[in-house]
């Protein structure tokens, strides 16, 4: 259910979305998304109105209401997010076979499909990115004091929101602020961090985004989790090789390539290398490990419709803690199929932009999205996804479709150019052998 302060926090950030700028309406989720319990819900004769759910349908009245709907060119990476979100309910629902997993299914596709939405609509310009990334890292800095607060005396400052409390492993509290865990926590300040050094190396207001990347890693640290640690140690070097982002194709297939060779050669499963990885006291590698030997041994019995459990598998092994695994849980081999295909499209085009010939900040905020994702894909390994990184990733898929927008616009332009050019030739020529 939901508390009372909570209430009044969603009355205020539903004014907002519906008052403030155009520019801005994607603010109040961002607020959401790092200040609100994501499990804090009114439940009116069973339907669950998350307090994303709530203001994504508030932006949605908003849009509509004033007007400010524009025509949207579908590109390639919006037809798969809305293919991945429809078959991943269609399948689900075919499954389960009720009333109630239409009603969830539903709930699901408002999340994905209205934010994606709703952000497609906001992003007009680099301008309108700028105030995103802007709300994230004011949001970051101001949620650190919460969290050093929570290190240093293991009690968590979002209890009145509805927040759970402090967890400790190994005598060590793990922070989590107003995440549902600490693990989301980390993940979610993890995957900002290549965002803010982005803007950090490129526009004047380099002392926000700076300490917005301490902020974050900060928060990283204060989570004790291996997943988002050692993820931010990958990341780091992905934005650091902005410069030899041309060869990414290549680094892509030697990875890939190497993880292949690997399986081939060792005695266990080259997913095994993940029980080996230790950063914090405590892990749980061995589980990420049986999880896979899991979905492998047991692919029949998901690929076509996913599973309502997966607790058969082995121990422990209810708890999803990959991604990837999940998507195809859920939804079967065909919605984890369009899942990778939304993230794959998402890397290339954003990557790919980041080589074109436009203004330097572009080229890195274009990179920085990309290697976002990319931390996301490493974050998919360890964790399954719920919460407010939900919210962050289908936004971040929203800013790789504004880039996949902004592309299709300047290679159009381009070839108009051309032909402009190719048209005025004949009548070049003909000037020449008149004056000859």
């Amino acid at each position: 259910m939901i508390t009372g302060p909570t209430i009044a926090v969603t009355i205020l950030l539903a004014i907002l979305t519906f008052l403030l700028p155009r520019r801005y309406i994607l603010v109040p989720l961002v607020l959401t998304a790092c200040f609100v319990p994501a499990d804090q819900h009114l439940a009116i004769f069973g339907l669950h109105f998350y307090v994303n759910r709530i203001l994504i349908v508030v932006g949605i009245v908003r849009i509509h209401t004033r007007n400010e709907a524009r025509p949207i060119t579908w590109n390639r990476l919006d037809k798969l997010i809305l293919a991945w979100a429809l078959v991943g309910a269609v399948i689900y629902i075919l499954r389960r076979s009720d009333v109630q997993s239409v009603i969830y299914k539903s709930g699901v596709l408002v999340d994905i499909l209205g934010l994606y939405w709703i952000a497609r609509q906001g992003l007009r310009s680099w301008d309108d990115l700028d105030s995103v990334m802007g709300a994230f890292a004011v949001s970051t800095i101001a949620l650190a004091p919460f969290v050093a607060f929570e290190w240093a005396t293991g009690l968590n400052p979002f209890l009145p929101f509805g927040a759970v409390i402090t967890l400790i492993r190994e005598g060590e509290f793990r922070c989590m602020a107003s995440f549902r865990h600490p693990i989301i926590a980390g993940a979610f300040m993890a995957c900002l961090v290549p965002l803010f050094i982005g803007r950090a190396l490129t526009c004047r207001s380099k002392t926000l985004y700076w300490s917005a990347v301490a902020a974050a890693i900060f928060i990283v640290m204060a989570s004790h989790s291996s997943t988002p640690i050692g993820g931010l140690l990958l990341i780091v070097p992905l934005v650091a090789a902005y410069s030899y982002r041309r060869y990414g194709r290549h680094m892509a297939l030697g990875f890939f390539g190497s993880l292949l060779a690997l399986h081939m050669v060792m005695k266990a499963p080259v997913w095994s290398l993940l029980g080996r990885i230790t950063i914090i006291s405590g892990s749980t590698g061995w589980h990420r490990v049986a999880l896979i030997d899991g979905a492998v041994n047991n692919f029949r019995n998901w690929a076509l419709l996913g599973t309502d459990s997966t607790a058969g598998w082995g121990y422990y092994l209810f708890d999803v803690t990959n991604h990837f695994i999940l998507e195809g849980v859920r939804g079967g081999l065909l919605t984890l199929i369009l899942f990778v295909a939304v993230l794959f499209v998402s890397v290339r085009i954003t990557g790919g932009y980041s080589q074109r010939r436009v203004p330097r900040d572009q080229q890195w905020l274009s990179w920085a999205i990309c290697t976002s994702l990319l931390g996301h894909f490493i974050m998919f390994l360890g964790l399954g996804y719920f919460g407010q990184i939900e919210i962050l990733l289908y936004m971040t898929f929203a800013f790789a479709g504004f880039i996949y927008e902004q592309n299709a616009l300047l290679t159009a332009a381009g070839a108009a150019k051309h032909a402009g050019a190719a048209h005025l030739r004949p009548a070049v020529k003909d000037r020449v052998g008149l004056v000859g």
